[in-house]
């Protein structure tokens, strides 16, 4: 009787453990770490060459003084340069403010003048802060007596920084003579500054 007692206080036993996931043989699960969210790019995201300037789209944010954001970030830029050693009058907010209550997107132009023939590489550089996270288009093309619509230039995408000024440098080669060298950043109604260079190479 204490045989078959002490059989069904095993059996019993056994019962139990398995139940529990006991004997330590891989009942027990590990935590997964939650999923890190993927952190945005910040500086030169893609350049392609041979494309038609992008179109402007129009937006805009209201804002309760344009000029006063303008110079705010504009000082900001500045700053940032002179920082770093940047030599350049091209800054500029990221935005334009034509209106005193509001910023908006708009397509602005930089003309290099001067010499310029086929095949002068140029180093580009450019930097912009914005206060959430925005990419700004950097269209380069030799100025010609060509339609604007038809004009092909080079085309990079820039994300700019938020924690601080994202930096971008290419190269771009002019395909045609010219007298111009234009560069055009597409503002957007966004808060921030932008810098840019650029410099003939010999």
């Amino acid at each position: 009787m204490r045989k078959l007692f002490a059989l069904a206080v095993a059996f019993a036993l056994a019962i139990s453990l398995s139940a529990c996931g006991g004997g330590g043989s891989g009942g027990e699960k590990k935590a997964t770490p939650e999923g890190k969210a993927p952190e945005t790019k910040v500086g030169l995201i893609s350049t392609t060459e041979n494309v038609v300037k992008p179109e402007e789209k129009q937006q805009e944010v209201k804002v309760d003084d344009a000029e006063a954001l303008a110079k705010k970030w504009k000082d900001k830029g500045k700053e940032f340069a002179a920082k770093k050693g940047i030599q350049t009058f091209n800054i500029d907010p990221t935005f334009a403010n034509f209106s005193k209550d509001e910023i908006k997107s708009y397509s602005l132009y930089l003309n290099h003048n001067g010499d310029w023939k086929a095949g002068s590489k140029f180093k580009i550089g450019f930097y912009c802060q914005t206060v959430k996270p925005a990419t700004i288009d950097v269209w380069i093309a030799p100025d010609s007596d060509e339609s604007s619509s038809d004009r092909k230039g080079q085309l990079t995408k820039v994300a700019c920084g938020t924690d601080k000024p994202a930096e971008a440098t290419w190269e771009y080669t002019l395909p045609a003579d010219t007298n111009n060298l234009l560069i055009v950043r597409n503002q957007l109604p966004v808060e921030g500054f932008m810098v840019t260079t650029d410099e003939l190479q010999k």
